[in-house]
C-alpha cells in the first residue's frame, strides 16, 4: 500500500470533526512527522512480510500505535512499531494459519461440544481488543464469549515471545447471576477447570506449538488502559487485577517491570500426589486437555499434516475458518 495512502487513511481513526477529533487527527499527524523513520520501517516490514494487498486488507488501524498505547502502558511508540512488524513476520513464517486480516475472521482451534455443549475454542481479532493483542484465544459458548486471552507474538534476543495484553470473562450485558452459572457449569464441565485456567492450559499449548520461549502477560500496573492517552477515569473502571489473576497461575515476576512471566509447562500435577478421592476427575481432566490440544494441533499443522482450512461466509457477512466442520458463531 502507498505509504501516503496509509497516512490519509490514517486520519479516519479519529472519526469526525469535533475538537477532539480534530486535535487528535493533529497529535496524531505530529508522532507521525516525530516517528517517520520508524513508521516507514514498519510499512516497509509489513509490506515484506504481508505484501501491499495483505496491508491493506490487514486495515490501517494498525497505525494507531504511533498514537495510542498497546499492551504495555510503558511501551512507547518505537517498542510498539517494533513488536506489531515482528507479530507478522513471526506469524507468516512460523504459523500462518494464524494469519488473520479482517477483524470478523476467526480460526476454530477446536469443537468442544463433545465435553461441553455448544462450546469451541476460536481464534480472532475484533476490534475492541486491538490495542491488547494481534490475536484472541477465546472460549464461546454459542455465541457468547466466556472467556478470552489477546496476545502478539514477537521474535526478540533470538527467541520468540508471547505478550498476553489481556484476560476478560463473559461481558457485562450478561446478568451476573447467569455469567456465575455459565462458570460454575462450565467449571463441573472441564472436571474442576475454570474457563479462564482452561484457556491459560490451552494458549500454553499453542506457545509451545508455535515454538515459543516465554510467555509475557502484562502487569496490571501497566495495562494500556492506564495510560494517559485514556485518562485517569478510564484507570479507576478497570475492575479485576492481573496481578492476582497472573500469580494464580503461576506467573512470576519477569526480567521486565511491566510483565509478569507464565511457566510455559502444562499446570499436571502427578496422580500418585493427588488425594484418592480427587485422582479419577484429574485423570478426567486431564484426558480432557489432552483431546483439545490434539484439535487444537490438527489445525496448527496446516496442509502438512491435516486438511486445510476452508474459509467460509458466516451470519452477517462474517468470515469462519474451520476445520472440519462448519460451526458459525454470530458474534455480538
Amino acid at each position: 500500500m502507498n505509504n501516503w495512502l496509509i497516512v490519509k487513511n490514517a486520519f479516519s481513526l479519529h472519526a469526525g470533526y469535533s475538537l477532539r477529533a480534530l486535535k487528535n487527527k493533529f497529535k496524531l499527524m505530529m508522532l507521525m512527522s516525530q516517528n517517520r523513520a520508524e513508521l516507514q520501517s514498519f510499512l516497509g516490514r509489513m509490506s515484506k512480510a504481508l505484501g501491499d494487498g495483505g496491508v491493506e486488507k490487514l486495515g490501517v488501524d494498525c497505525v494507531g500505535v504511533v498514537q495510542w498505547p498497546y499492551i504495555s502502558k510503558n511501551w512507547g511508540a518505537h517498542d510498539r512499531l517494533e513488536v506489531l512488524a515482528s507479530h507478522y513476520e513471526v506469524v507468516t513464517k512460523n504459523c500462518p494459519q494464524l494469519l488473520l486480516f479482517g477483524r470478523n475472521e476467526r480460526l476454530v482451534l477446536a469443537d468442544l461440544s463433545e465435553f461441553a455443549a455448544d462450546c469451541s475454542l476460536v481464534l480472532d481479532r475484533p476490534i475492541w481488543f486491538m490495542r491488547e493483542g494481534e490475536v484472541v484465544l477465546n472460549l464461546f459458548q454459542d455465541d457468547l464469549r466466556i472467556a478470552s486471552l489477546a496476545f502478539t507474538l514477537a521474535s526478540q534476543q533470538g527467541e520468540i515471545r508471547m505478550f498476553i495484553g489481556a484476560v476478560q470473562g463473559i461481558h457485562k450485558g450478561i446478568e451476573s447471576e447467569r455469567s456465575l452459572n455459565i462458570y460454575r457449569d462450565l467449571t463441573k464441565t472441564f472436571e474442576g477447570l475454570r474457563p479462564r485456567s482452561f484457556l491459560i492450559e490451552a494458549i500454553k499449548h499453542i506457545a509451545i506449538k508455535l515454538g515459543v520461549a516465554r510467555i509475557y502477560a502484562v502487569g496490571d500496573e501497566y495495562r494500556h488502559h492506564r495510560h494517559p492517552y485514556f485518562g485517569a477515569h478510564k484507570a479507576q473502571e478497570l475492575a479485576s487485577n492481573y496481578d492476582v489473576i497472573w500469580q494464580e497461575h503461576g506467573a512470576t515476576p519477569s526480567d521486565r517491570a511491566d510483565f509478569f512471566e507464565i511457566p510455559m509447562a502444562p499446570s499436571n500435577k502427578p496422580l500418585e500426589t493427588i488425594a484418592a478421592k480427587k485422582r479419577a476427575m484429574y485423570r478426567r481432566r486431564y484426558e480432557l486437555l489432552s483431546e483439545t490440544f490434539q484439535k487444537i494441533d490438527r489445525v496448527l499443522q496446516g496442509s502438512h499434516a491435516a486438511p486445510a482450512a476452508v474459509r467460509v461466509e458466516a451470519p452477517d457477512n462474517r468470515t469462519a475458518l474451520e476445520i472440519p466442520a462448519v460451526i458459525n458463531h454470530n458474534e455480538i
